[in-house]
């Protein structure tokens, strides 16, 4: 078989914005163990298309890092991915790279994750697995070569327990102790004694004592619950650690310690702890990755320092990262993104400490960059961010450690093509971003880089960012809106243009509101559907293609629930649990199986169990009670 590993194009990456959707991805998708392992391996930040609403404290538990993406898990077990995403690996249902952390299908819990190259592996709380992103040898194990760009289930299994990514290849553990493996399979790595790609999990060995599992670039390593150390595959550089440079197709006992603890496969090296707490390293040394003081490879575990008392590890590219029992952090290997996290770019040949704080709690490597959780739950990342893979809204790289998510009272955000809004707990609504229309809404056309209050008073309950518009309601019920309007999205009446925010009409009964590209659409308090701006294809669903500048009410029903704009059609969920879509239908995004615009709405299946829709620019996804996605 030809070497796969280089030979795949670079997708080019569509970064069109960053910052987090709440209620409308219009054009642009704008975001809204201690063993932790290379590509965040060892199991050891949806908005889907539309909303996002978050408030309280993030505190985080688990985080992996995989080649230009980053995926973590919070305390409250919602999982949130930022980074590169030309395959899907984020799960958000785009193609789009975000470069501040999106949600992953709201309203499921993750128990542990893993991020490969360009694909991602996760298990639910309910043991599940589920996986997404770059599919071409079967790594996603959904038994097709298809990318998938969000979550899709692997097998019916319920016992999942640990989950490994390597950069082709994907390995996971279940209750029972037994070992699955699947997806590329060249040079070996998948243990099942042939060289051919699987993209369904097989089981590797008839033993049921697996442990933990690790995943490299073409080599994985496990550990079994007697304490010993198995590797397999790949073995150019000594990464297997048998003494040889010879591949294994099956696994391979390393040595015959029964005292491993926990391991790590970067991407040509293998770092180790043991239950002794000292640490070990075998394989390539070219940047100085195993961290002896030397960059000579060795074939065989090699003890790295004379401390004990590492407690976890992350292996990278070319770069190593532990902690140690007192909480203090270590990096070594290649430096050239600063993902060592010293504030240089130099590399290092033996651990060095980073700062001096001793709360680090576990740790992953990706291919350039590094993430880690401290024990008050805070996320902090670094190294190259080119791809957004740091997760701080911008695309320049960290050479030291840096907070994700800083301040912990924002309560609400939302993302337009290129402006964005959030709301305090103290309900003080804030803008930045572009600001030709006056969409800011801080009276000026004046574009702002940093948040700037809108308006007093402090009475801000919800907001969504349209096009170049935005809709706002108070904790009254009012509703204000201000921005483009040349297509009376605004809703006062007229196609002027609005710098500040405008009360629309006198009704202070409204729940909730959404924006499209230049339309709106609103519920009031008794369930009564309204909706006004453009409505080119019929988005406004009141049968006619007229634009409205006044919210105009939508039929009779008065059980309308939940609501979502795309760029120009709109899908609502009533209190029967019923969905319902109409306007723009040439790519199907309305779901009726035809490609025919709808100038009121239509019912959507006959399902009576929606629970959450969400509108992009041109498709729709939607979440069923029984937590099913489509």
């Amino acid at each position: 078989m030809n070497e796969k590993s280089s030979q795949r194009s670079e997708r080019v990456a569509n970064v069109e914005c960053a910052g987090q959707v709440a209620h409308s991805n219009l054009r642009c998708a704008k975001s809204n163990a201690a063993m932790s392992c290379f590509f965040g391996f060892c199991a050891a930040l949806v908005v889907s298309a539309s909303a996002l609403v978050h408030g309280g404290d993030i505190t985080f538990r688990q985080v992996a890092a995989g080649g230009y993406h980053t995926v973590a898990i919070g305390s409250d077990g919602a999982l949130w991915t930022w980074g590169a995403n030309n395959s899907g690996q984020l799960g958000d249902g785009t193609a789009i790279d975000k470069s501040a952390p999106v949600r992953v299908n709201p309203g499921t819990t993750w128990q542990t994750v893993a991020a490969g190259w360009e694909h991602t592996i996760a298990i639910r709380s309910d043991g599940t697995l589920w996986a997404w992103g770059w599919n071409q040898f079967g790594q996603l194990g959904d038994g097709t070569t298809k990318d998938k760009f969000s979550p899709v289930q692997i097998g019916s299994a319920t016992n999942w327990k640990a989950v490994a990514a390597g950069a082709y290849h994907t390995l996971a553990v279940r209750a029972d102790g037994t070992l699955w493996a699947w997806g590329g399979n060249w040079r070996g790595q998948l243990g099942d004694g042939t060289t051919t790609d699987k993209t369904s999990p097989v089981q590797i060995a008839p033993t049921a004592n697996w442990k933990s599992v690790a995943a490299g670039w073409r080599h994985t390593v496990a550990i079994r619950t007697d304490g010993t150390i198995w590797a397999w595959g790949c073995n150019s550089t000594g990464q297997l650690g048998d003494g040889t440079t010879v591949d294994r197709i099956v696994p391979v006992q390393i040595g015959s310690a029964y005292t491993w603890q926990a391991v790590a496969a970067g991407w040509e090296h293998t770092v180790g702890i043991q239950t002794d707490g000292t640490l070990w390293a075998w394989g390539s040394n070219s940047y100085g990755q195993l961290g002896d003081g030397t960059t000579a490879g060795n074939f065989s575990p090699t003890r790295i320092g004379a401390a004990p008392g590492w407690i976890a590890i992350g292996a990278g590219n070319s770069h190593t990262v532990g902690i140690r029992s007192d909480g203090t952090l270590w990096a070594w290997g290649w430096n050239g993104f600063g993902q060592l996290g010293d504030n240089t770019t130099t590399a290092k040949t033996s651990p060095v400490q980073i700062g001096s704080d001793k709360n680090w709690k576990t740790v992953a490597a990706g291919f350039w960059h590094m993430a880690g959780i401290r024990t008050d739950g805070t996320l902090w990342i670094w190294g190259s961010n080119e791809r957004g893979q740091c997760g701080d809204g911008t695309f320049a790289d960290k050479p030291v450690p840096l907070q994700i998510g800083a301040d912990q009272n924002w309560q609400a955000v939302s993302a337009g093509w290129e402006h964005s809004l959030a709301i305090l707990t103290d309900n003080t609504l804030w803008s930045w971003g572009a600001n030709y229309y006056g969409n800011l809404g801080d009276g000026t056309t004046v574009g702002k880089c940093t948040p700037t209050q809108v308006s007093s008073p402090p009475t801000w309950l919800a907001v969504v960012a349209g096009y170049h518009h935005t809709v706002a309601i108070r904790t009254d019920g009012t509703l204000w809106a201000w921005g483009d309007n040349s297509r009376g999205q605004i809703g006062d009446g007229t196609l002027v243009n609005k710098p500040a925010p405008v009360r629309i009409g006198v009704v202070a009964k409204w729940r909730t509101v959404a924006a499209g590209d230049s339309h709106t659409v609103g519920i009031r308090a008794d369930g009564t559907l309204w909706a006004w701006g453009n409505n080119y294809y019929g988005q406004l669903g009141d049968g006619t293609t007229t634009n409205k500048s006044t919210p105009t009410k939508i039929g009779l029903a008065t059980n309308w629930k939940s609501v979502a704009a795309g760029s120009f059609h709109t899908v609502a969920i009533r209190t029967d649990g019923t969905l319902w879509a109409w306007g723009n239908n040439y790519y199907g995004q309305l779901g009726d199986g035809t490609t025919i615009n709808k100038s009121s709405p239509i019912r959507v299946g006959t399902a009576t169990n929606w629970s959450a829709v969400a509108a992009g620019a041109n498709h729709t996804v939607a979440i069923r009670t029984d937590g099913t996605l489509w």
